[in-house]
């Protein structure tokens, strides 16, 4: 199956865990095609840690011009009730009522929402067209955690050249979505550099 390869330079760990990044797949029969990622707080994806209070907060505004200071992934379906029960209680996102009733909240300035369109109807025709990767800390627990709840994963922690250790799932609708990590100590992209 696909694995995902960083279309920039590797950054070092830290800033890869706090960067909103893009990614290009490759491998399988899935095309070569631009994908979007979204990053994780530190405790992952479950709700497991106090967080701070953002009703009302939308991301956005308040930057440089130019500056990108949020980010938004509307992912239409035409279940989207189906959608926002797996990604609210599977998953484990939290609500986020500022955008509507079908809004969560992936990160600070990172959030995700469920729509329908009249294009839509469905499973998705090309799963690999978008990648919805979600950084963390413990892939390998996150990928149990989800397991145990009734995911099933397609790719279970695999290693990326630069560094990336990834497990793959469908969604309800059959997009990919991806828990992703980094290893410093797997990256020969770094390690060939000395």
């Amino acid at each position: 199956m696909p694995g995902c390869v960083r279309s920039q330079r590797q950054r070092p760990a830290g800033a890869l865990a706090n960067q909103i990044g893009h990614h290009v797949c490759h491998g399988g029969a899935v095309p070569r095609q631009p994908t979007a990622a979204v990053v994780l707080p530190q405790e992952g994806l479950g709700r497991r840690a106090a967080r701070a209070d953002v009703a009302g907060q939308v991301p956005g505004g308040g930057g440089a011009p130019g500056e990108v200071t949020g980010f938004f992934l509307d992912i239409t379906s035409d279940d989207k009730d189906r959608m926002l029960a797996f990604y609210r209680d599977i998953v484990g996102l939290e609500p986020f009522p500022a955008v509507g009733p079908y809004g969560l909240k992936v990160s600070d300035g990172a959030l995700l929402h469920f729509d329908t369109h009249s294009d839509t109807r469905g499973p998705a025709k090309e799963p690999g067209r978008v990648l919805i990767d979600f950084f963390v800390e413990d892939v390998k627990a996150e990928r149990e955690r989800l397991e145990a709840a009734g995911v099933r994963f397609f790719r279970k922690e695999g290693i990326e050249f630069w560094g990336g250790i990834i497990s793959s799932f469908l969604d309800p609708d059959g997009n990919i979505v991806q828990l992703c990590g980094y290893d410093p100590a797997l990256d020969t992209t770094r390690n060939a550099q000395g």
